[in-house]
């Protein structure tokens, strides 16, 4: 399961974020919004939730509604692109060698603290490996 759902190239990386992007708005601009609105110098994963609760609460950052219904459609089509997009790395990698592999997750001290650790970042080949996995 987890070899299915890594990015396993530079040229796949670039693909993912280019569908995020198109699906959810710019995620740089996002990523700011939240890290603006919860801050760095939260304690405990509680206080990071609470932040974020509060930051929805007060619309301090973008939020997006969906019914159950559209849940299980976005995830529907995000498994239907990753799986197309590991057979196409797979195929690219075995045919040509042509894909640029990941470099390692760059985490800080002590790992993410509960938020990831071992399974999570990027890097590897489709053929699998002793490198760090990144969901998609």
């Amino acid at each position: 399961m987890v070899n299915t759902a890594r990015i396993v190239s530079a040229e796949g990386g670039s693909l993912v974020e280019r569908q995020t992007s198109a699906v959810l708005g710019d995620i740089k601009k996002l990523t700011a919004q939240i890290q603006a609105a919860v801050g760095t110098d939260a304690t405990s994963l509680e206080e990071v939730m609470m932040r974020m609760a509060k930051a929805v609460e007060t619309d301090a950052v973008e939020t997006l509604t969906m019914t159950v219904g559209t849940q299980r459609r976005a995830v529907l089509e995000a498994v239907a692109f990753g799986t197309f997009l590991r057979d196409v790395e797979s195929w690219v990698d075995t045919e040509y060698q042509l894909l640029t592999p990941l470099p390692p997750p760059k985490l800080p001290p002590g790992g993410m603290g509960g938020l990831g650790g071992p399974g999570v970042g990027g890097g590897g080949s489709p053929k699998g490996g002793d490198t760090p996995d990144a969901l998609v």
